[in-house]
């Protein structure tokens, strides 16, 4: 990335979220609320979003009478044709691999699936609540239409995995694809950035299936659903009838990048739902764009509130990569230009990467806090929540800087982390967080889920 742009965008960066939006925002003044929700301009993914930075480039250029070259991601038409595909089979024989009778008095957790879930008996997800927070309730998991491996379609029904698509029907079905052309013919019309008509598909399925299937719950029964303000959130939380009916579960440090962050810059929605903010900090940071919504601050059970010493084994170093192969790949090759054999450096990739360009014997594949006690240094680049939950416990955390990463996050905006551009910068300080900072930074003393679930239901 050119250093300037780099320069520009990240000093610049809250004015450019707020021009994206209100640009946005008027170019679909007319469309209808979910037509604006399921828009592919309102649902961006990355951090930030490389549909983002493209419009950051074109304003640039503009600006300063630049002509930086833009790099288009595209989705090729097989993919989006194997996509649609996968979508319609799933429609289609939902009914003989999810089941669809949610008993009385049950948790329905909304999941990414992975196979390797499977192995887990009972079946869980990477982000599924301990199962001890719902005393004397049944559980399913209601998977995302956009994690469901085809090849083992006859395993979801053993593992009480069910698929709110089955609560859509065929008109409701065939009207989804009128909406979406709707939306696509609009989106077009902006042409920042390539959309997909699938996309757009699958956000409407999304939003209106979950939506539908909450509505169906019965009123002792509750859905739980991982917040990141993304389109489909929206569109159940505009749907759904009975509010109490629906809890959205905010589990990771948000950050100025981050989607939820950039998003909330949406001026059209207030939450209905239930809110669990997983810290004071994160509530703090976007706070003025909620609403008057119905919120409580809860313990994330994803977390491991202990600190850390740093009496782990010398000489070893974590690299934790973000949902970004290109970061990732900027990070690998720390360990691939390392010279010093006393070094032990492994990476953890972020769960849902592909890993075929990585050799195995450098993937640390363990769960992050059951692996702290063999690194004593974490380095990240780009940005993730786990470097930033790391430092706020004590561990020794530096930051690879590049030139191709926007350089924003809690712990460099507020120089907290020393950036580095070799192994060699690496230095000793390590900092130790009060109590009262990991509170509000992590959460530690809020209340777990079980207490909340058991205050709601009184």
């Amino acid at each position: 990335m050119d250093n300037e742009l780099k320069n520009f965008i990240e000093d610049n960066f809250d004015f450019l979220v707020k021009l994206y939006n209100r640009y946005i925002r008027y170019i679909l003044r007319e469309s209808s609320v979910i037509e604006y929700y399921a828009s592919p301009y309102m649902n961006l993914l990355g951090y930030p979003s490389s549909k983002f930075i493209t419009f950051c480039i074109k304003y640039y250029n503009k600006k300063y009478n630049r002509n930086i070259l833009i790099k288009h991601e595209k989705s090729s038409a097989i993919n989006n044709l194997y996509l649609y595909i996968k979508l319609l089979i799933i429609f289609i024989f939902s009914g003989m691999f999810f089941s669809k009778r949610i008993k009385r008095n049950s948790i329905v957790i909304h999941g990414f699936h992975s196979d390797d879930n499977f192995n887990y008996k009972p079946y869980k997800t990477i982000k599924t609540p301990p199962f001890e927070s719902f005393h004397n309730k049944i559980i399913y998991h209601d998977i995302n239409i956009s994690f469901i491996s085809l090849k083992s379609l006859f395993k979801y029904k053993k593992n009480n995995i069910i698929c709110s698509i089955r609560y859509i029907n065929l008109f409701e079905f065939i009207h989804i694809h009128y909406i979406a052309l709707k939306i696509f013919i609009k989106s077009k019309k902006i042409n920042l950035f390539p959309v997909s008509f699938v996309h757009i598909i699958y956000t409407l399925v999304k939003g209106i299936s979950i939506s539908n299937l909450i509505n169906n719950l019965d009123n002792k029964s509750k859905y739980l659903q991982m917040y990141e303000n993304r389109g489909y959130n929206l569109i159940t939380d505009y749907l759904i009838q009975d509010k109490n009916k629906s809890i959205f579960l905010d589990l990771g440090i948000m950050f100025r990048l981050s989607p939820e962050y950039m998003m909330f810059n949406y001026k059209r929605h207030t939450l209905k739902c239930k809110f669990l903010f997983m810290s004071e900090f994160n509530y703090e940071l976007i706070k003025n764009k909620l609403g008057n919504i119905d919120y409580e601050l809860f313990k994330n059970y994803r977390i491991d509130c202990k600190s850390y010493n740093n009496e782990s084994k010398k000489n070893s170093i974590l690299l934790i990569s973000p949902l970004s192969l290109e970061v990732s790949e900027s990070l690998y090759k720390l360990i691939l230009d390392n010279k010093n054999e006393k070094l032990n450096i492994k990476i953890r990739l972020h769960p849902y990467l592909n890993r075929k360009s990585f050799d195995t014997k450098y993937i640390e594949y363990r769960n992050i806090y059951e692996l702290l006690d063999d690194y004593d240094t974490i380095i990240y680049s780009g940005i993730t929540t786990a470097s930033i939950e790391l430092y706020f416990q004590g561990k020794k955390v530096y930051k690879y800087i590049s030139n191709e990463f926007i350089d924003i996050d809690p712990l460099t905006d507020k120089n907290l982390v020393k950036k580095i551009k070799s192994l060699s910068d690496i230095g000793d300080n390590v900092k130790i967080y009060t109590k009262e900072e990991k509170a509000y930074y992590l959460g530690c003393d809020n209340k777990n889920l079980k207490e909340i679930l058991k205050e709601i239901e009184q």
